[in-house]
């Protein structure tokens, strides 16, 4: 399958730190394939290091952890942050001294005759779920 791939996605835990790398030979992936690892701890795994070393496109994790802390620091301070190269610089020096970041997961499919608002609803039930689960943790709806 791997080498008829455009596009490979780590969505998975493995190769976060403290966790085991994700075992996929990239060298089976066509010279055009992209390799995005949804991970941000760390921002560069072993996985995007090998893709890079073989010339592929790459995509961190972190872009996602930014866009989907906009409408939470939206709900607290009453400002969405306009995710922006220079906000990912920010937040990039400010990992380098050491912040660590947990996410929780709440995932939801459509449902036949389901509309968007309340797909959402289940998406936003399941990610409640998950943080009382504890951290780094996905959930998914049912």
């Amino acid at each position: 399958m791997l080498p008829r791939a455009g596009l490979l996605v780590n969505t998975t835990s493995l190769g976060m730190k403290g966790q085991p790398p994700l075992a996929v030979d990239v060298a089976q992936l066509p010279a055009g394939a992209t390799v995005a690892d949804l991970i941000y701890v760390p921002l560069e795994t072993e996985l995007l290091k090998a893709a890079r070393m073989r010339g592929l496109q790459t995509a961190d994790g972190l872009g996602m952890l930014l866009h989907q802390a906009a409408p939470a620091f939206e709900a607290f301070f009453g400002v969405r942050p306009q995710v922006s190269n220079e906000l990912r610089r920010a937040v990039e020096a400010v990992r380098v001294r050491g912040l660590q970041v947990t996410v929780s997961l709440g995932v939801a499919g459509l449902k036949p005759g389901e509309d968007l608002q309340q797909l959402l609803s289940r998406a936003d039930g399941a990610l409640y779920a998950s943080k009382r689960g504890g951290r780094n943790r996905s959930t998914l709806a049912a």
